[in-house]
């Protein structure tokens, strides 16, 4: 009976799974060479667009860094530093218009009495020669005062607009004489369509400005009534660049009265925005944005809006993006409340892009090079063990900056290919069937027992 035993816990020995420490390059699909620099002790990376085409996890647990003896080194992942560009500030800038005799033309020069208060700022002015008539306001001039901040963009505010679409140049200048073209082109719109309102009324600057500005309509028709202006602090620390992942038209259905456009998320990633796109101009539908991460949970709304894309005399006017909470789900769709781009027609829906931003990755550079990112494993998809050190955002945070540099990712090269993406068979239940035995032996020994027993006592009986 021993001797039996001792043989099923050999073959429960050798048929456990081997440990994720173990791991090769060849268990993993695919990998990207990185090229660092000798003197650096700690690399960086943003995580490569194919790392997260390829991963089976959408934490990356499945991505190592080797060094040239195949040695796993310590590795760490972190969100990229947040963006500023939410930190935005207003401040309300003083706007006068300017006005001429209709039948002149908006190129002429501009004869201008200033009146100026504290701060030198200009609290009146006169443009229109005396006994002017027929003026109209073609053009403003706007002071956004002494020592003022660089402005990323002006947000003018009007009352109801006699036109749906103003084309505008913006300019500037230092004293109100020599002017230099800001923006030569920008357009204000405010219209009705599908029974919205579309408005914009933002022009983006993208150069340093000068203290005085002056908007002039470019066309025939009066500039917007505005009611006040504002002018929005430049971004010191731009934007990041997000990267989008395209999941396709989707495939259209009706769930009850509704129609619903379904989309599948073949990344693995955390997105925190999506972004429509239609097959044509003047589109435009109010839906839900939901997801969820499996066909067995339930739907979540993301965010509810209007999406357009307006083609108004030759110029776009368009409003595809909505935010959310950053979410991992890999099922997509877009509940539509009002169709306004043909989606009840058609086969296919309008384009959804998923938006997110690359994680960050570090390692630290031991043993010799070259040094390979390695990702996509089936294999460590099964393990829920941490991947990532955080010996290494320590030593970061305590390292000279100098000694932290960024590595260069190369081309990306095949590993253990397609094959190293599946899991794995699951190992044989030994463990089961080693206690099965064991309980099934028990029960046959206590069996043999009590039928010894029984036999003694019933010889002892008929004695």
């Amino acid at each position: 009976m021993s001797r039996l035993l001792w043989s099923l816990a050999v073959l429960l020995l050798s048929s456990l799974p081997v440990s994720a420490g173990d791991l090769s390059r060849q268990d993993f699909a695919y990998g990207i060479d990185l090229q660092t620099a000798k003197e650096a002790v700690i690399h960086t990376l943003e995580v490569p667009d194919d790392v997260y085409r390829t991963v089976r996890r959408h934490d990356l647990g499945d991505l190592r860094v080797f060094n040239g003896d195949g040695e796993i080194l310590p590795h760490a992942l972190r969100p990229l530093p947040e963006d500023r560009s939410t930190d935005h500030k207003r401040r309300p800038v003083s706007f006068f218009p300017l006005a001429w005799p209709a039948a002149s033309s908006t190129q002429v020069d501009l004869a201008v009495i200033v009146q100026r208060g504290e701060d030198d700022l200009i609290v009146g002015l006169s443009s229109a020669p005396p006994g002017a008539k027929g003026a109209e306001s073609a053009a403003y001039l706007l002071d956004l005062g002494r020592d003022h901040p660089a402005a990323g963009k002006l947000e003018l505010h009007w009352k109801k607009p006699e036109q749906p679409l103003t084309t505008v140049s913006l300019l500037d200048s230092d004293d109100l004489l020599h002017w230099r073209v800001l923006v030569d082109q920008a357009i204000l719109a405010d219209l009705e369509f599908e029974g919205y309102r579309v408005v914009r009324r933002e022009i983006a600057i993208a150069v340093p400005t000068r203290r005085y500005l002056k908007m002039i309509g470019k066309g025939e028709g009066a500039l917007p009534q505005l009611e006040r202006v504002e002018a929005v602090t430049a971004d010191p620390a731009p934007e990041r660049a997000r990267r989008w992942a395209s999941l396709g038209p989707g495939k259209v259905g009706r769930e009850g009265n509704r129609i619903v456009v379904d989309y599948q998320d073949d990344y693995h990633l955390a997105a925190d925005r999506v972004r429509l796109r239609f097959a044509g101009a003047n589109s435009m539908v109010r839906a839900i944005v939901q997801s969820r991460p499996d066909a067995k949970a339930p739907w979540a709304n993301r965010c509810t809006d209007v999406f357009y894309t307006l083609q108004v005399g030759g110029t776009t006017i368009d409003r595809d993006v909505c935010t959310f909470v950053s979410t991992a789900d890999r099922l997509w769709r877009l509940a539509v409340i009002e169709d306004g781009a043909g989606v009840r027609n058609s086969q296919k829906g309008p384009t959804l892009e998923l938006g997110w931003k690359a994680a960050e990755l570090l390692f630290v550079a031991r043993g010799p090079a070259p040094y390979t990112l390695a990702f996509g494993s089936g294999r460590v998809a099964a393990d829920d063990a941490a991947a990532t050190s955080q010996m290494v955002l320590q030593a970061v945070s305590g390292t000279d900056p100098a000694l932290v540099r960024p590595a260069v990712a190369g081309g990306k090269i095949e590993l253990g290919g397609s094959k190293a993406l599946q899991a794995p068979p699951l190992p044989l239940p030994w463990r089961r069937w080693l206690l099965w035995a064991v309980l099934a032996t028990g029960v046959l020994l206590l069996a043999a027992m009590v039928r010894h027993l029984w036999l003694e006592m019933r010889r002892d009986r008929d004695v």
